[in-house]
């Protein structure tokens, strides 16, 4: 068995060899350069807002308002915006791995270093080339501090919430009615402010509710099985079409489900926070918190229209 020491050194030293190997798919040694995918959009992204002090106004642009600050940021020094955004990201993944060491050693259990360690590689290049590295490793560190300072809580998920939605629901975490209230309070204080900063450097923050609510069923939803089944056994591929910036199954009935999915989503919403509050108080601190925070956090991400491979990197966290 490993001493403290020796094992905080293995830790350290996986995530230096599975760092360097998400960085070797990048490509950045390659002739033909690197590939940054997404990182090209966040790029235009930024430089349309840098110059127009306006949010992007095409439909593929879906994040709440704190998703520009982030995307402003790779420009700070006027190097490469890609090399600058993987750099960012590596950042986020470390103080991440540094949140999970911190919890392992309170709770006397290493699996969640583990599975940050080994997981993310999984993902390819992809954990380095999106940005849900950023509110992921801001709900986790939410989940750290719970119980113990509800306003830092609440502000990291309203943190959170502003860069993707999903971390708000890391709220359900905290069991205690004042101490949610406070968090709350706090989260709503951040979001606030986001938002009001926002409006002042730039316009059309609100602008991404409208798109969200005009998506269909993206062909990686679990909700999209029946269409893939369709495919194995006829071998007639669905109807995609690029909509809102990603893959899309064209059809009114694909449409009509992705559509019912939104509601099955306000439903489970409602049904866990019924259940919230509804509870007896003194659940077991682990067992509230995987199924106040995780559970439904996961659920709803499973449930929804729109999935992609690398918001496995928040399940992950979940679990």
């Amino acid at each position: 068995m490993l001493r403290p020491y020796g094992k905080c050194a293995l830790w350290i030293l996986v995530w230096l060899l599975t760092r360097a190997l998400i960085i070797a798919q990048v490509g950045f040694w390659l002739p033909a350069g690197p590939e940054y995918q997404d990182v090209n959009s966040y790029e235009g992204w930024s430089s349309w807002i840098a110059n127009t002090h306006i949010l992007p106004q095409e439909d593929t642009w879906q994040y709440p308002p704190g998703a520009a600050f982030l995307m402003l940021i790779p420009r700070i020094g006027g190097g490469s915006y890609g090399i600058s955004f993987v750099v960012l990201m590596l950042v986020f993944d470390l103080v991440g791995f540094w949140l999970m060491t911190r919890l392992a050693r309170e709770e006397q259990r290493d699996t969640g270093v583990w599975i940050w360690l080994l997981a993310m590689p999984l993902l390819f290049f992809l954990p380095v080339l999106r940005f849900d590295l950023a509110p992921t490793v801001i709900a986790v560190a939410a989940l750290v501090v719970m119980h113990r300072r509800p306003h830092w809580f609440g502000a990291l998920a309203g943190l959170g919430g502003m860069l993707k939605v999903w971390p708000i629901f890391v709220l359900f975490g905290e069991w205690d009615r004042k101490r949610l209230l406070r968090s709350a309070g706090a989260a709503m204080a951040v979001i606030a402010l986001i938002f009001a900063t926002s409006e002042i450097a730039f316009s059309g923050s609100f602008r991404f509710l409208t798109n969200q609510g005009d998506r269909g069923l993206q062909i990686e939803a679990v909700a999209a099985t029946p269409w893939e089944m369709r495919q194995v056994i006829t071998g007639k591929e669905p109807p995609i079409a690029q909509r809102f910036g990603t893959n899309e199954i064209a059809s009114g009935l694909a449409d009509n489900v992705g559509k019912a999915l939104d509601f099955v989503a306000l439903a489970i919403f409602g049904i866990a926070a019924f259940w919230w509050w509804q509870r007896d108080a003194s659940i077991a601190i682990g067992l509230a918190v995987w199924r106040s925070g995780s559970a439904p956090g996961v659920t709803l991400h499973q449930d929804g229209s729109v999935n992609s491979p690398e918001s496995y990197s928040r399940t992950a966290s979940d679990v």
